[in-house]
């Protein structure tokens, strides 16, 4: 059964429920196998944007199947933020660099993003073969500032379920109410900082991320692990200091003596340290574009449960239906 089944639709309303986005960037085979999975398991009620810079000519004539969404800036958070714009679906997940979407993969999401302090859901990422965990979002502690959650384990577990504080771009399902209230926010064109910062932004509207082990995702290979960058440890540590340790992420002395015994991280302790270096502009706009972010979500999270308690027909004048099985 979909999670769509039973629910009250208008007739004429073909509103899609999830934006699948798959950008190009000039990796074909990547790209072409990561589209080539969502094409072959789309759900029902459900949009494909392909995000480029202007420079993917279409060879195979997909204007039927997928929607192209044209982005100035060349970064995941910008196309991201650039597709939210335009997307039309309630949820959005970015399927790219050659992982690939499995039969089912979006069953239960839609259940998760029915309660309302849910800003995002991360789905379980094996290799190809299945034998081990690619992904399953990733955890911060007062010792590390972005730990990958399962990274080589044969399955995750549900302890590895409950350490998640947030997911990354890539494979993350996104509240679309949340990508559009951090649109303003400065990211810095860097991934990692951006997954940090938007968690931060639901965090502080009362709501967190999730995990869906039965939601699962390929990937070729297992990422090679390796500590942040100075960079983007200098951006995190400088978000914390703007807008408060919210979800206890605070630099510690003794997870600082505790990290320091491992020399993979003495980078990331160093940014931590020096974290007003090199980012006053970046503090300045977070400072003065962060409350004005989680306004403006709590504001469309409480125009949606208005919405919600009024009658279907009272915001369609067209009759409904129950949406059924599809015919075989």
């Amino acid at each position: 059964m979909n999670a769509l089944e039973g629910q009250p639709v208008s007739r004429f309303s073909s509103a899609p429920v999830f934006s699948i986005m798959v950008p190009y960037t000039g990796d074909d085979a990547a790209f072409d196998s990561s589209l080539l999975s969502v094409l072959e398991n789309k759900p029902p009620a459900c949009e494909v944007l392909v995000v480029h810079d202007g420079s993917y000519a279409d060879p195979f004539a997909l204007g039927d199947e997928v929607r192209f969404v044209v982005a100035g800036g060349g970064s995941l958070p910008a196309m991201m933020l650039q597709a939210a714009a335009q997307a039309q679906g309630r949820i959005l997940q970015v399927v790219a660099g050659g992982h690939c979407a499995t039969k089912g993969w979006t069953e239960g999401i839609v259940s998760c993003f029915d309660q309302d302090e849910v800003g995002a859901v991360v789905p379980l990422t094996l290799t190809a073969d299945r034998r081990k965990v690619c992904d399953f979002g990733w955890s911060q502690t007062a010792a590390q500032l972005y730990q990958p959650i399962g990274i080589g384990q044969r399955d995750a577990s549900d302890r590895d379920q409950a350490r998640i504080a947030g997911g990354p771009l890539l494979s993350t399902f996104w509240r679309m109410e949340l990508l559009r209230a951090v649109s303003q926010l400065p990211h810095a064109n860097d991934p990692i900082f951006a997954s940090v910062l938007w968690t931060f932004v639901a965090n502080s509207c009362g709501m967190h991320a999730v995990g869906n082990q039965d939601s699962r995702m390929l990937a070729h290979s297992l990422p090679t692990a390796s500590s942040v960058s100075l960079a983007t440890t200098r951006r995190i540590q400088s978000l914390v200091t703007v807008v408060g340790d919210t979800a206890d992420l605070g630099f510690r002395p003794l997870g600082f003596l505790a990290a320091s015994l491992y020399p993979s991280r003495w980078s990331e302790l160093w940014g931590r340290l020096t974290a007003t270096s090199g980012t006053r502009f970046l503090r300045s706009g977070l400072k003065e574009r962060f409350p004005g972010a989680v306004e403006a979500l709590r504001d469309s999270m409480a125009e949606n449960r208005v919405r919600r308690t009024i009658p279907m027909e009272a915001l369609s004048s067209a009759p409904t239906i129950s949406v059924g099985k599809r015919a075989a």
